[in-house]
């Protein structure tokens, strides 16, 4: 679980890390809020999309493999951003960190899972909670990578995830052998709770709502700012 946790960690730092970068990349590149948003955007939707269809295919034969290759993708597609040479590759670099983050959610949470065994909320607690550590430290690592090494510092973005990655292909071996307990079969007559299944759904989608609002709010002052610092009108 600690694994798992740390994995958590490395890989959800990507998804604040890329937000950070976008006040250096306007004031380097020159990008205008238009095109800096969508690099977000394209991450966003490439998580969003792809990451029920490795959940479906993670529930009908396990893909542990696939935990630590998501990972190298989150990182490694961040870490690019601040160096790709064009507009075009950025935008491919967050694609691949989107797909890397909807690949490692699903199969990561679902080995968190088996590993906590019976005591499934306290596993789950310090899963979620990597992944929060995760957001809180995205920035604070773009940011003091980009002031000491320039845009290139993006590419500290891929330490983390590589490092966890081995740790990961360590562990496969006895996360491939992690089995779900038996369970008897479902009765004619029960049936999946589609109502309960949809509020709680509602509630993720308010509270994701309520999180990225005052992301994207922190993320307009900081390129308000970055734009009202810039001496040259050229650059705006």
């Amino acid at each position: 679980m600690g694994v798992l946790a740390l994995s958590h960690v490395a890989d959800d730092l990507n998804q604040s890390f890329l937000p950070a970068l976008l006040p250096f990349l306007i004031a380097a590149r020159g990008l205008n809020y238009t095109a800096a948003a969508t690099l977000i955007l394209a991450a966003n939707v490439a998580s969003s999309v792809v990451q029920p269809g490795i959940g479906w295919l993670a529930d009908r034969k396990p893909l542990p493999w696939v935990v630590p290759v998501g990972l190298l993708f989150a990182g490694g597609g961040v870490a690019l951003v601040g160096v790709a040479p064009t507009y075009t590759l950025m935008l491919v670099a967050a694609l691949v960190s989107g797909l890397g983050v909807a690949a490692f959610h699903p199969e990561a949470a679902r080995l968190a899972n088996l590993v906590a065994g019976e005591r499934k909320t306290s596993g789950m607690r310090w899963f979620a909670a990597g992944g929060n550590a995760g957001f809180a430290i995205g920035p604070l690592l773009a940011g003091g990578a980009v002031v000491m090494f320039g845009l290139s510092g993006s590419l500290v973005a891929f330490v983390p995830v590589t490092f966890m990655a081995g740790l990961l292909a360590l562990e496969l071996p006895r996360l491939r052998g992690l089995a779900p307990a038996r369970r008897a079969t479902r009765g004619a007559g029960e049936r999946d709770d589609i109502a309960a299944f949809a509020r709680l759904s509602l509630f993720v989608i308010l509270r994701s709502m309520a999180f990225l609002g005052l992301v994207g709010s922190c993320r307009y002052i900081s390129l308000a700012c970055s734009t009202h610092r810039r001496p040259s009108p050229r650059s705006r």
